[in-house]
């Protein structure tokens, strides 16, 4: 592997820790909301004023954070595959594939005329992040078990589905960081939905 390669590779695995730090803080802020709104509320709401103050509503907020994720994670594909030269495997396709199409959507959720289309919205956002995990983890399973031997059943057109590109910190490959990012994803919503239950 190039020297770039392994830069870039380290790089984005130091974000992928971060952002299951990030995954473990909304499970949290989650769980809390279903067990005590009133006091988890009363703790986030100068964040939740803040962001309505900026954005319009906390709704506006959250899909530009999906959108600006989820585009510069379909960047960070294209640069592997289009720049380095990382030919993507079929599941890899399937990832992108479920990735670009929650950019399509936040992105046309921007444009929502008012909070009830982008609430409207986000259960095609979960949805696609739903499908991209349930992938994402199958994928990152197969090249975990390639690593011992145990083979899972994989397209054979494009690049070999058990080959490891990314293999950081004992855990991270790249069907690992997209199934951190859906999960991201879908958390958010969640807390999302369970605060405007809450304001209403």
């Amino acid at each position: 592997m190039t020297e770039q390669i392994l830069q870039a590779n380290y790089f984005l695995s130091l974000g992928t820790l971060l952002m299951e730090l990030v995954l473990i803080i909304l499970l949290l802020l989650y769980v809390s909301l279903k067990v005590d709104r009133d006091a988890v509320l009363s703790l986030i709401q100068p964040v939740h004023n803040l962001a309505d103050r900026i954005y319009d509503s906390i709704e506006k907020a959250i899909l530009i954070k999906i959108f600006a994720v989820s585009t510069l994670a379909s960047i960070l594909t294209l640069y592997y595959s289009e720049v380095l030269g990382v030919i993507p495997c079929a599941l890899c396709w399937f990832e992108r594939i479920f990735m670009y199409g929650i950019v399509l959507i936040s992105g046309t959720a921007l444009f929502a005329r008012n909070k009830l289309e982008q609430r409207g919205i986000f259960r095609y956002i979960i949805v696609f992040s739903i499908f991209g995990a349930i992938v994402a983890a199958y994928h990152h399973i197969l090249q975990m078990l390639a690593s011992v031997g145990t083979h899972l059943p994989c397209p054979a057109s494009g690049g070999e589905c058990s080959k490891r590109i990314i293999f950081e910190f004992g855990h991270i490959t790249f069907p690992w960081m997209a199934f951190v990012l859906f999960i991201f994803f879908i958390l958010i919503l969640l807390v999302i939905k369970e605060l405007v239950k809450t304001n209403n």
